[in-house]
């Protein structure tokens, strides 16, 4: 089986602006193969599925505990390991893989602690998110991500 994470080195200065501000983009830590296979696994999960009513924002689908052998394979990979340890000294575990779509044209939902949230995260955790958008993000119209970071 092929690598799905390709191996980043980070500069001293990357870790630093991480601990200062509390995120950090990692270009092409993810191969092409393994957005691919996440795409696939989004599309056709049957975890993923029409968003409740009661859900504000615009998704259009949403499911949690998305993960089969590709996140496995991902976080699995030393390749992943070694980049997360460069920034993170505490023990980490996977906790929740969450896909969700947004509605054509809509800009998407915020994020928020407390049970209500993706991993009912409360304020007081130590967490960690990693976001990967699977199709382009147009800041000009949509949040772009963790908007809260």
């Amino acid at each position: 089986m092929s690598s799905l994470v390709n191996k980043i080195t980070l500069y001293q200065a990357e870790k630093e602006f991480f601990w200062d501000n509390g995120f950090i983009k990692l270009n092409r830590l993810l191969t092409s193969e393994a957005i691919d296979k996440l795409r696939e696994l989004t599309y056709n999960s049957k975890q993923i599925t029409k968003a409740p009513e009661y859900y504000t924002g615009d998704f259009s689908r949403i499911g949690y505990s998305v993960e089969n052998a590709v996140t496995h394979q991902i976080y699995s990979e030393e390749n992943f390991k070694y980049t997360l340890k460069q920034l993170i000294e505490n023990e980490l575990t996977f906790t929740e893989s969450v896909g969700f779509e947004l509605t054509p044209n809509k800009r998407g939902f915020y994020f928020h602690l407390d049970v209500a949230s993706f991993s009912f995260i409360q304020a007081e955790d130590l967490a960690y998110s990693i976001w990967i958008p699977l199709v382009p993000i147009n800041t000009k119209y949509q949040h772009g991500g963790m908007a809260y970071v």
